[in-house]
């Protein structure tokens, strides 16, 4: 029914956790493929010493092709109704598949749903709320909210239906999730559920979008890698590659300048751009106000 690709990569001290939050769901009709990106000698000899015995359970050790293409690769293996990624050090809640799977089962204009996300880090669980539920009907509003809102991206780690979303594209570039996420989004409307949780690791810069982009902005001599980003969005949705072929000539036009508006406003601006911008926001209040 579902088939769960376990991303590893150098955290032995995550990664039983990560099996057993799969081995322990409700849920029982499922795969776990761990796809162990040349990590150190200690993941792969947990798994054998450990979880060998489990037929549900595929370990492959890949050569070293880095994460994007570890996402990609664990995709391809999948050959069950519905998909799910697991990074080696976030964990599920006991009834995440149970509850999934059956709000697709009933709600085929779904493309992907997925638990509230916990976010923690050494010191527990955090006092952290992200929420994007994509809901309408227009799946070029989707788009655009879903990049209005994105911040850790929490809807990566969804239930997907793997027939819809193995022929998008999953480029090896800084922002590939943005670019995959967003053509989810555009194929059907996204539901996060209130009632089970991601436990999301949230530990470095890099999990958190806006935080990431305005330490680039910051630091001029580094290339703000969220221009790279925009750009292939806007060439993506204009030449209407992946799930955005669905989107009729002019719609595909329309979106994808609003999508670029957008990246440029959220991630793009540098520290100048973004100082004279509030500024020109405070004249043009106070004009109002003394009119």
């Amino acid at each position: 029914m579902i088939t769960i690709g376990l991303l590893a990569y150098n955290k032995p001290q995550f990664i039983s956790r990560a099996i057993n939050s799969v081995l322990n769901q409700n849920f029982k009709s499922f795969s776990l493929i761990i796809s162990d990106d040349s990590s150190n000698n200690d993941v792969e000899n947990i798994v054998n010493s450990k979880y060998s015995d489990d037929s549900r359970i595929t370990y492959i050790r890949r050569p070293r092709i880095g994460m994007t293409n570890n996402f990609v690769a664990t995709m391809l293996t999948c050959t069950t109704k519905y998909f799910i990624w697991l990074c080696d050090d976030d964990y599920l809640s006991e009834d995440y598949l149970e509850k999934t799977i059956t709000f697709l089962e009933e709600n085929n204009e779904y493309a992907l749903v997925t638990g509230t996300t916990r976010f923690f880090d050494g010191n527990g669980i955090l006092d952290r709320h992200e929420f994007l539920n994509l809901e309408d009907d227009n799946p070029s509003k989707r788009v655009i909210n879903y990049f209005r809102k994105v911040n850790s991206n929490i809807i990566l780690y969804g239930v997907m239906k793997t027939a819809e979303v193995k022929h998008f594209i999953y480029p090896d570039i800084f922002g590939a999730d943005l670019f995959w996420s967003s053509q989810v989004v555009c194929s059907g409307k996204v539901k996060i559920l209130g009632d089970t949780f991601f436990y999301y690791n949230l530990e470095g810069i890099s999990s958190d979008t806006q935080k990431l982009a305005e330490y680039y902005n910051r630091n001029q001599k580094k290339k703000n890698p969220y221009l790279i980003v925009r750009n292939v969005a806007f060439n993506m949705i204009i030449k209407r590659k992946g799930a955005f072929r669905k989107l009729k000539f002019i719609q595909s036009k329309l979106l994808s300048f609003r999508v670029w508006l957008i990246l440029r406003d959220r991630f793009c601006l540098t520290k100048l751009e973004s100082t004279i911008r509030q500024n020109l926001k405070l004249r043009s209040r106070w004009k109002f106000i003394f009119r």
